[in-house]
């Protein structure tokens, strides 16, 4: 049972609230203010603008938390990684109702940016213009898109057993994203269990399957060709010239490694159906 309608020390909010208190005076310094959010003044007024009608509530029995501060307690907590109960006691805001504010407010962002930030889906056209800045800013052709996971940390959920185990020895789970050339998402895979491998997840993903069953609009494959005037550049004391092979097999057999731990590893998790279809007999 509840002993108290609002706890008497978030009754000093208006005084001691980190938003109240101190933030108009943040706002003051840009460079601090970037550093708080991660994002600077215009940003996040840009923001506000989006979010704050889709977060405001209406004034019933209590003055309702604004949407400002709503969204600059979602920024602080995405910015850090922090718990929710320091979030809690820095704003003087209940543990529950800054939970519900984080949730809520970081759905709205997903709401308002989704399209705008993550546009599905790409053209033909898009996926060249995506190869020919890898080309140019890389020298990678043929390339549209660098995928990787990241593990976000997570305490153990209840009766999860393993499933979110990592090779990290943590309880995690996994961001898988595509990106251009300019370290841009393209797609990404949000939740994966901490345990899997990032073949296996993309696999297994909506955006895997789409490029699985041709749905992504990838252009058709071309030949991979390469220039081989480098070979009349080399100068006198290049690294390329006069190679000598050495009489120490070591390098051979950590190579022989390898392939045999890409071979079991790509005829059991990471296989994909159509490889045996491809694989000269």
């Amino acid at each position: 049972m509840k002993r108290f309608w609002v706890h008497p020390l978030y009754e000093f909010r208006r005084e001691h609230g980190f938003f109240e208190a101190v933030f108009p005076t943040l706002s003051s310094y840009p460079e601090k203010f970037e550093n708080y959010i991660r994002m600077s003044a215009s940003q996040f007024d840009e923001l506000l603008c989006l979010v704050g009608p889709h977060v405001i509530k209406q004034n019933v029995v209590k003055e309702p938390i604004s949407a400002t501060a709503r969204l600059v307690m979602t920024l602080r907590y995405l910015a850090t990684g922090d718990c929710i109960t320091s979030i809690s006691y820095q704003y003087l805001v209940g543990i529950a109702t800054t939970a519900n504010i984080i949730a809520e407010t970081c759905q709205v962002i997903w709401n308002c940016l989704q399209q705008k930030v993550l546009p599905y889906p790409l053209t033909t056209r898009d996926w060249l213009k995506i190869a020919n800045d890898f080309d140019k800013c890389w020298q990678f052709p043929h390339c549209i898109g660098a995928i990787d996971g990241k593990h976000i940390q997570i305490q153990c959920p209840d009766n999860s057993g393993s499933l979110f185990y990592n090779y990290k020895n943590h309880h995690s789970i996994v961001l898988l994203g595509i990106c251009d050339a300019n370290y841009l998402f393209l797609f990404v895979d949000i939740g994966a269990f901490g345990r899997r491998s990032d073949g296996g997840i993309f696999r297994d993903s909506q955006m895997g399957q789409k490029f699985e069953k041709r749905k992504m609009n990838v252009p058709e494959a071309e030949l991979l060709t390469i220039d081989g005037r480098w070979r009349d550049e080399v100068g006198e004391h290049s690294a390329l010239r006069d190679a000598r092979i050495y009489g120490n097999h070591f390098s051979s057999r950590a190579a022989v490694t390898i392939r045999d731990e890409f071979r079991d590893y790509f005829n059991a998790e990471g296989a994909i159906p159509w490889q045996y279809n491809r694989t000269s007999q």
